[in-house]
């Protein structure tokens, strides 16, 4: 799966054989990455993201989630998904990394705006199923960047969820951002 954004930018399906550079990357910004992201504890080798990115791309092809890899001239910047996709619900949720070199330029915007296009079905890429109505993103509320981001895209404050999710040895609350289908489109 490959959704092209720009002549420098294009969205890519999670593979294994991108495992080596995602995990020099995650190795790379590990301290900055795990402000913000449980899962980055996990990935202690390239091998632990080669089981990732195999599973990932298992989801993918199943519709259970969406995982696609940033790549910005040439190289991976981050990844983002639609981890939890609820076909009966219509409905997702959405997270999104970047490494910090890449921090600053409009990348994750531009990402994230296609794949939620690509989720609403306003794109002419192929996918399974049926289209999305609503995508949420669960953000910490301290995690000022990723909150601007959802902002900036459209996405509406629609609750706290108290001790939602557990990083390191501390139960954490989240800030439950939505954004629908209609929104999204009145906003292009």
């Amino acid at each position: 799966m490959e959704i092209p954004i720009n002549s420098e930018l294009k969205l890519i399906g999670a593979h294994p054989r991108y495992a080596e550079e995602m995990f020099k990357n995650i190795d790379e910004h590990r301290s900055d990455l795990e402000q913000w992201l449980p899962w980055v504890p996990n990935i202690r080798s390239a091998e632990a993201e080669r089981v990732f990115l195999r599973d990932a791309a298992r989801f993918n092809a199943g519709g259970q989630s969406l995982t696609v890899l940033l790549k910005y001239r040439g190289q991976i910047a981050g990844s983002l998904a639609f981890v939890k996709i609820d076909k009966l619900h219509a409905h997702a949720e959405m997270g999104y990394m970047l490494f910090p070199p890449f921090r600053g330029k409009g990348l994750m915007t531009q990402a994230c705006r296609s794949l939620i296009a690509h989720g609403f079905g306003f794109t002419n890429t192929p996918k399974k199923g049926s289209t999305l109505e609503r995508v949420y993103a669960l953000i910490e509320p301290e995690n000022k960047p990723s909150l601007a981001l959802a902002k900036r895209l459209g996405f509406q404050r629609e609750g706290l969820l108290r001790k939602h999710y557990r990083r390191g040895d501390t139960l954490r609350d989240v800030v439950c951002m939505g954004l629908l289908k209609e929104e999204f489109r009145s906003g292009q």
